[in-house]
This record gives C-alpha cells, structure tokens and sequence, in this order.
C-alpha cells in the first residue's frame, strides 16, 4: 500500500519522513528507501542529497553551483545518484527484511520520466507499504501515472511524524488482519 506525504516545497517533508523513519525503526518496522534532505548556503537551498536509509549512506544527489546533463529547475541532479537511488529502490521493493519504503520524493522530474520514474513502476506494484513525498499540485498526476488509490494522504505542516506513524500503523495492522 503506498501512502502519500504533501505540502509545498519547504514545508518540512523531508523531516517528517526522517522523524517517521526513527518511529518506525523504534517500533520494529525495518524501513528502507531514502530521504532527501537539502543543502543551504547563504540561507538558500543550494542542492539535495540523498540519504540511503537501510545502509545510512549519503550520496550527492543535486546542486546549484554547476550545470549537468538531468536538469529540474536550477537543480543539475548527479546522474551516479540517481542510478543508485534507483536501483536501491528496485532492490528493496523485493528485499525480505524490509517492511516500510520511503520515496523522497516524487515530482515533476518523475512524471517526466526521469529522475526515480524507472523504479517507480516496479516499486508500485510491490508488497511493501510506503510512503512518498509529492507536491499537492502533483498528487493526481502521480496517482495517474503509477495507478495507485492511496492508503492515506498526510499533509505538512498540519499533521506530525507521530500521527502519521498511528494511522499508517492502524491501516497496516487492519490489513494484516484481513479485515
């Protein structure tokens, strides 16, 4: 089942999902996927990276201060971490250990067919339960292109890590249960 996560560029998505990471790690959810916290300098985002949260591992994902051949806004996006971020993701929607993917995130670079789209197919139709980031001006899209229902719809700021965490964990424990 996969779950979204929205709110605007900035909201604070990122760090809800790093804070849910944490929860469902404490609760005995082994979690995998990634999280993409961003670089400031100067008080501006000046690039992304990408945190591979099952080897809690960092790669260079984006960066403003030079250009590159996988452009999305100002961002030039590190084609070596994107091939890692999506073969991580391919590799973990069939891991057997893992009970939880994060995707951070899925947006207009995507519905383009770059960035994590090559996965994306694979990934939907997996058994694991998720949780991906999207703008709320791109969640239909989403849902369009990977034809998915989702399980829930959180939105930052209104709702925290913990309220996330109860209602992903009532939904999943319902499942569970055949009910």
């Amino acid at each position: 089942m996969i779950f979204l996560l929205t709110g605007e560029s900035g909201s604070g998505k990122t760090t809800l999902l790093s804070d849910l990471n944490l929860i469902l790690n404490s609760s005995g959810i082994k979690t995998g996927g990634f999280t993409a916290p961003g670089n400031w300098k100067d008080g501006i985002r000046s690039g992304f990276t990408l945190h591979d949260i099952l080897h809690d591992t960092d790669y260079p994902l984006a960066q403003t201060d030079k250009p590159g051949s996988e452009m999305q806004g100002r961002f030039a996006f590190d084609t070596g971490t994107l091939l890692i971020g999506n073969r991580l993701l391919m590799e973990q929607s069939e891991h057997p250990l893992l009970d939880f993917i994060i995707v951070d995130e899925v947006g207009p670079f995507e519905l383009r067919g770059m960035g994590w789209a090559p996965s994306l197919g694979r990934l939907s139709g997996s058994q694991k339960h998720q949780i991906w980031a999207v703008r709320p001006s791109l969640m239909d899209q989403v849902k369009e292109r990977w034809k998915f229902i989702p399980g829930g719809v959180f939105r930052v700021p209104q709702d925290n890590a913990a309220t996330v965490f109860r209602l992903i964990n009532e939904v999943i424990l319902q499942g569970n249960d055949g009910k």
